[in-house]
C-alpha cells in the first residue's frame, strides 16, 4: 500500500501528505517547516523516522514530536485533509487498505 518494504501507516498516507500534515498541525515557520518530496537517508524510508529526526534538529519552543498528535487533529477536524499534498492519493491508498482488510473479515 506504500510501495516500500517497510512501512507505518503514515507511509501508507504517503510522504507528501504526511509531511504537510505533520507542517500544518505543528504550526511550523517557513525556516522549520520539513520539506515535501524528500526522503530520509535512513534505508527504510518510513516518514516518521524522517520526522522524528527533523524535530530532533529543531529550536527547542517547537514542541515535541509524538505520533499521535497529527492523527488526533487529522481525525477530530482539525486540519482539513482535502487540502493537504497528495490528498487524492492518500485517500485511495486508505480505501484500498480497509477493502482488502474488509474482505479478509468476510
Amino acid at each position: 500500500y506504500s510501495g516500500q518494504n517497510e512501512a507505518d501507516i503514515e507511509d501508507v498516507l504517503g510522504h507528501d501528505f504526511y509531511v504537510g500534515l505533520v507542517n500544518q498541525v505543528y504550526e511550523l515557520s517557513s525556516a522549520n517547516r520539513l520539506q515535501k518530496g524528500l526522503k530520509t537517508t535512513d534505508t527504510s524510508n518510513r516518514v516518521v523516522l524522517e520526522v522524528e529526526t527533523h524535530f530532533r534538529s529543531l529550536p527547542p519552543y517547537v514542541r515535541e514530536f509524538n505520533h499521535f498528535t497529527p492523527a488526533d487533529a487529522l481525525f477530530q477536524g482539525k486540519v482539513d485533509g482535502t487540502i493537504l499534498p497528495c490528498y487524492e492519493e492518500a485517500l485511495y491508498r486508505m480505501e484500498k487498505l480497509i477493502a482488502d482488510i474488509n474482505s479478509l473479515l468476510r
